[in-house]
């Protein structure tokens, strides 16, 4: 190994044996956290036959510590320890003796083993005065094990004889390490109910308790109950506008010069073909020679049909008119032919 260097809570070393650069990271190079009681708190503990009880020292734990010290002392020198009022444990928690009333006490603690750690910073706390006992309140909303809890829960307790006040805290852990709510000193409240102006997480648990006050002194917490949030609501799915019950009809176009109104024609009357001309009788003087020149019957036109229309009267009346004229024709050549032949 060659080198050592320290930055914060980790060592570093070169194995040269190896190639490798080696580090190691001391957890316990950090001072304890202290929890409870708070940091100046008063009225702690309570008065029994003259003496404080039920006083407990808190702390948070070291990564890799199995063993603390702590120390109390009623010198913040922490100089001359009465016996009792140090100790190791196991735990990071201790419950300690008998104290006495109306007295500011210091306390600290530290890691011990596998390492030392440095001690924590130092807090003090004051104990109730003598002759002066308060009651625990009851807890009453939100009850012990509610759920579908509003997110800014209504808080309320029993009222204590004797409180000028109430301290209330409020965690997301049952060891109250995860303070959310935490309304004591110059923050406790004056009445036993109060609405929370936080807002909670949804669908969490949270743990609740309360303990009365007054100038001198200051009951045990009451009991802890627990609740949960409501849960988070879920999104709602995105409106959609119904389709209209009413069939759409489909878009009607009019267009004026398609709409033929339906005109009936009446039949304009066929004209007959004029009729022919006598046939024509040639006579001759010198031979006495009497030729009679009979005209072949004119093709007559055919009967007319009923016209359908204006159209169809037309065609037919011209085609009338044709045939006439050609029947004419044919007449007058034959006249011409004849009397031809009978000059030569």
């Amino acid at each position: 190994m060659v080198g050592l260097w320290l930055y914060g809570n980790r060592i570093w070393s070169i194995d040269t044996t190896n190639l490798r650069l080696m580090t190691f990271i001391d957890s316990l190079a950090q001072p304890v956290s202290l929890e409870s009681p708070l940091n100046q708190e008063s009225g702690v503990g309570t008065v029994v036959n003259g003496v404080i009880e039920d006083v407990k020292l808190d702390w948070q734990t070291l990564g890799g510590a199995t063993s603390y010290q702590w120390q109390l002392d009623d010198d913040s020198s922490f100089s001359s320890i009465p016996e009792g009022f140090e100790d190791s444990t196991t735990t990071s928690s201790v419950r300690l003796p008998h104290l006495e009333p109306d007295t500011t006490y210091y306390w600290r603690a530290r890691a011990t083993k596998p390492l030392l750690s440095p001690w924590s910073a130092k807090w003090s706390f004051t104990t109730s005065l003598e002759g002066e006992v308060l009651a625990a309140p009851v807890l009453e909303s939100p009850e012990d094990g509610a759920i579908d809890v509003q997110l800014q829960p209504l808080f309320q307790w029993s009222t204590v004889t004797g409180a000028d006040g109430y301290e209330l805290m409020v965690s997301s852990s049952s060891d109250s390490n995860n303070t959310v709510i935490n309304r004591v000193d110059d923050y406790a409240l004056s009445i036993n109910v109060w609405r929370s102006d936080i807002s909670l997480l949804y669908g969490t648990m949270y743990y609740w308790k309360v303990r009365a006050i007054s100038s001198g002194a200051s009951s045990v917490w009451s009991d802890v109950a627990v609740f949960t949030v409501e849960p988070e609501p879920a999104l709602e799915p995105q409106q959609t506008s119904e389709p209209d019950s009413t069939p759409e009809l489909a878009p009607t176009t009019v267009i004026a010069s398609t709409i033929k109104p339906e005109i009936t024609l009446t039949p304009e009357p066929s004209i007959d073909p004029q009729p022919p001309p006598p046939p024509v009788t040639s006579r001759t003087t010198q031979a006495k020679t009497h030729i009679m020149v009979t005209e072949p019957p004119s093709s007559s036109p055919p009967p007319p049909l009923q016209p359908s229309s204006a159209t169809d009267n037309w065609i037919y009346y011209v085609m009338g008119v044709m045939g006439s004229i050609i029947a004419l024709l044919l007449i007058v050549i034959m006249v011409v032919v004849v009397r031809r032949r009978h000059i030569f």
